[in-house]
């Protein structure tokens, strides 16, 4: 956040998938996982901390996404 960065908050019940992902990325190459997991953290944690200033989906005119 101190770079302009959102957080990106992995659940508990993640880990699993969050250490496959990772370990997949590491040993294959592959960062498809890796990416998609820490993307759907970064939104969720987003929609959050928007949703606590008032700016979420809610105020926002047709409920568009962020």
């Amino acid at each position: 956040m101190k770079s302009g960065y959102p957080p990106a908050v992995i659940r508990k019940e993640d880990r699993l998938a969050y250490y496959d992902s990772l370990d997949e990325a590491c040993v294959r190459g592959n960062f498809d996982g890796i990416t998609e997991l820490v993307a759907s953290a970064v939104q969720r944690s987003l929609e959050i901390y928007l949703s606590v200033l008032g700016l979420g989906n809610a105020s926002r005119p047709g409920g568009a996404s962020v």
